[in-house]
């Protein structure tokens, strides 16, 4: 089998890799695997005026809080609270914390900042505070309750 000489084009985005190749002399379009041993043949299927390509996305994990993690209440008063919890992991960067009473999302943070003002409380009332973690491809951990 003969191999044939390509231009092989490379683009990074965030995660994602984008290959492409065309045969040198013709602009033929190949197709390409994510195997670096891939042999390129010709795809007959695509017009000889576009490429084709593949495009690899590393597995994204949903971030993590440890099994001990807790969310602590400090501050405490009959309308205000202050929420604070732990750093979560991810395989790719944890880039917020959202917030949560009873279900409802009231407030978007920061990756750096572990803590979240609970204001306007009703005294003698009951509320379930939960957050997750939520990394740059968008995956959110389990809820921490």
């Amino acid at each position: 089998m003969n191999r044939i000489q390509t231009n092989l084009l490379i683009t990074m985005v965030g995660l994602s890799v984008s290959l492409s190749a065309c045969e040198e002399a013709t602009q033929t379009p190949m197709t390409i695997g994510a195997d670096a041993n891939t042999t390129l043949e010709p795809d007959s299927s695509v017009p000889a005026d576009q490429s084709t390509a593949d495009t690899y996305t590393s597995p994204n994990q949903p971030p993590e809080f440890s099994n001990d993690a807790v969310i602590s209440v400090l501050d405490l008063n009959a309308t205000y609270a202050r929420a604070t919890w732990p750093e979560a992991s991810d395989d790719v960067a944890v880039t917020r914390y959202e917030v949560r009473i009873n279900g409802e999302l009231i407030d978007d943070i920061g990756d750096t900042n572990l803590e979240a003002s609970l204001s306007n409380l009703t005294p003698f009332t009951s509320y379930a505070v939960s957050v997750q973690a939520v990394d740059g491809q968008g995956a959110r951990s389990e809820p921490l309750v």
